[in-house]
């Protein structure tokens, strides 16, 4: 075991003393140092798509269209039922029109009629709990109306993500400290001042969480989609520093 010992320090020294000099020919020692940080969601989105038809009036497609989009609009904003979300939460994603013809081989072509679609983007910060409600109600509100349905996506604000960068990155300056002084160490020398440091990744996140938690209300002969929101996203930072080596004080 001291025979290991001895040979990783002997290593650790030649590493520092093959150490590139530094301003006026100081020995240096360069160090990645990587933080990581788990940060809970705080965002979500669904979104819903409804549809309207007929087989004469394309007005009379968009009409219905439109009803079903403003019931499933105030069911999610003044609804008693419903998640009681601002206005500003609900976006009109698109508005379709298009004409549905019948083909048929050796036939012409028959027009069978006209539909129309809204899609609505709802989105939800800080408390998440509403996601399951704004699922339950456009299914409820909408009907046979919604044809579509999609999310929710989860993910981070940017508030949190760049709280979460300032503790990632204080994280890595500490693991790049601790190595630096590991090896300065291990080759019988003392880090001294930091001579260049940067950063050496970007943000990263997207990481599905392993033990998500679930949000379920239960009601008399209802019970509220489960959404398994998960843990959080991960952001990761990276640094890079240079710091001298100097002579250990005896």
């Amino acid at each position: 075991a001291s025979g290991r010992r001895g040979a990783r320090r002997a290593e650790a020294a030649r590493m520092a003393e093959a150490a590139p000099p530094g301003p006026a020919g100081r020995a240096t020692l360069a160090v990645a140092g990587r933080g990581e940080v788990t940060v809970p969601y705080d965002r979500a989105e669904v979104r819903c798509t409804l549809g309207g038809s007929d087989p004469k009036s394309v007005a009379k497609a968009r009409e219905v269209a439109a009803q079903a989009t403003a019931a499933l609009v105030h069911g999610l904003t003044g609804g008693d039922d419903g998640p009681k979300l601002p206005t500003s939460h609900v976006t009109t994603g698109s508005v379709s029109v298009r004409q549905d013809w019948e083909h048929r081989p050796n036939v012409p072509r028959r027009l069978r009629g006209y539909e129309v679609t809204h899609t609505v983007s709802v989105r939800v910060t800080g408390d998440l709990s509403a996601v399951a409600s704004i699922i339950d109600t456009a299914v409820s509100v909408a009907g046979e109306r919604l044809t579509h349905l999609s999310g929710p996506d989860f993910g981070v604000t940017s508030t949190s993500t760049q709280m979460a960068e300032h503790k990632a990155l204080q994280l890595a300056w500490e693991h790049a400290k601790w190595k630096a002084e590991v090896l300065a160490e291990a080759a019988g020398m003392s880090v001294g001042q930091v001579l260049r440091c940067d950063d050496g990744s970007r943000a990263q996140g997207g990481h599905p969480a392993p033990q998500p938690k679930a949000m379920l209300m239960a009601r008399a002969n209802f019970t509220e989609t489960p959404v398994m929101e998960g843990e959080g996203e991960s952001v990761g930072r990276s640094v890079n520093v240079e710091f001298e080596l100097v002579p250990r004080a005896e």
